[in-house]
Parts: C-alpha cells; sequence; structure tokens
C-alpha cells in the first residue's frame, strides 16, 4: 500500500503473507520496520546528513524490541565490520582495484576466517565474470565449496568439497540472459523446477515455485558474496 502525504509518496506498506508481518519502507524504497503479529518488531537506522547515499541507503543498525541490536561499519561506502547482538565484530576485506570491488575475507569474533574466490577460468569455462564467486577457502586455505559457470554467466552447479551435497542447473533465458527458468538436479537425484518473474527491471527476480519441496537455491553453508544483516538471536 502507498502512503501518501496530500499528493507526495512517503512510503509504502507491504504485508508478508507468509507470517503476517507487516513492512515499512521510506519514500526511496528502503525498509525503516517489521513489525509481528505477536507484538515485536526490528527498526533500521540508516546514514543521515550531508554526502549520506539515499538509494541503496547506509544501514547503520537494526535493533529489536528487546533492545538488541547488530550495527554495520563503512569504508568506503563498503561494509568493513558488523558488531552482533552479543558484541562479537565480524570484519569484511575487498579486494582493491582494478579488480572489483567483491568481498575477499571474512574475519569472525573467534578469529577464524573465510577467503572468497572469483574468476576462476576452471569454474567460468573460460569465460570472464569478474564478479563470479567461484570458490571459498576455510582459515586452513582448504577449499570446501565450488560453483560452476555457464558461457552465459549463470550458476550451473554448486558443490562442497569431494563434490558433497552437489547441485546442477539446468537454465532457460530469455533474449536478454536474464534466467526465466532451472531445471534442479539435487544430491539425492531428484528434479525439480523454478521460475522467475523480472521486476523492477533487470535487478529484481520474483520467485514462483512448482509444488516441489526445494527450488534453486545454494547449499545450506552457501556463503554470500557480500555481508548481509544476521539475525537477532
Amino acid at each position: 500500500m502507498q502512503l501518501k502525504s496530500g499528493s507526495t509518496v512517503t512510503g509504502w506498506h507491504y504485508i508478508n503473507a507468509a507470517d503476517d508481518s507487516l513492512e515499512t519502507y521510506g519514500a526511496y524504497g528502503k525498509l525503516s520496520s517489521i513489525a509481528y503479529r505477536a507484538g515485536t518488531a526490528v527498526t533500521m537506522t540508516y546514514a543521515t546528513g550531508t554526502g549520506a547515499p539515499t538509494f541503496p541507503a547506509q544501514l547503520l543498525s537494526v535493533t529489536d524490541s528487546f533492545g538488541r541490536k547488530i550495527s554495520f561499519g563503512y569504508v568506503n561506502n563498503l561494509i568493513h565490520t558488523m558488531t552482533d547482538a552479543n558484541g562479537g565484530i565480524y570484519s569484511y576485506s575487498y579486494s582493491t582495484p582494478p579488480s572489483p570491488n567483491v568481498l575477499s575475507s571474512v574475519t569472525y569474533p573467534d578469529t577464524y576466517s573465510k577467503t572468497y574466490l572469483y574468476n576462476e577460468s576452471a569454474y567460468t569455462g573460460g569465460q570472464n565474470f569478474p564478479y563470479a564467486l567461484t570458490g571459498v577457502n576455510d582459515e586452513n586455505s582448504s577449499r570446501y565449496d565450488s560453483t560452476w559457470y555457464g558461457t552465459s554467466g549463470a550458476a550451473i552447479k554448486t558443490a562442497l568439497a569431494g563434490g558433497v551435497g552437489q547441485y546442477s542447473a539446468t537454465n532457460t533465458l530469455d533474449g536478454t540472459g536474464r534466467i526465466q527458468s532451472a531445471s534442479i538436479l539435487t544430491p539425492l537425484g531428484a528434479t525439480l523446477g523454478q521460475t522467475f518473474a523480472s521486476s523492477v527491471g533487470s535487478n529484481l527476480y520474483l520467485v514462483s515455485l512448482n509444488p516441489q519441496p526445494m527450488g534453486l537455491r545454494q547449499p545450506p553453508n552457501h556463503s554470500p558474496t557480500t555481508p548481509t544483516a544476521m539475525s537477532l538471536r
């Protein structure tokens, strides 16, 4: 639902059918709060003032109804640290120019770390995909996660070390190279399907699952290419 002050759009309300939560967005599309049926809520705080980005906005903290908070620190507009509700600090490092600014490593509060690998020829079919995450190494520099890509740049396979938990995808693309549907082969040999609908130009996909338990998703411990807000717990 669109929110207005006179003729000026001030934000939006969105009800999540999955849990009946109410999401509130500001005029620039940034999520400001989520209210749950149980009466609890989480509130987002963003950078303000001269020079602060409006979209995408710079998220500074997420606070729940009990005062627990996760906060983010930035260097050159990239997340450099995240402090969890228990005071644990996660540190993020990025590649330096002329390489793309992609996440290169994460160090956890217990000092263990992960290193992220990109655009390895053996996993991209010889294509140049600078932002394609192809592998993850643990703190012992042992590779435990790999992802392969087709010539279009879409992921076609992902697996843990030794081929454990392997998922394979056969993608159907539209004329612009965006995935329209995918057939997924799971580690247990089941074939699942998933279709996609484009929304907001080429930036967002709304997922429509066929009636199967799982669609195109990464293994449970597959790491993202960028840090994301953790749940408050």
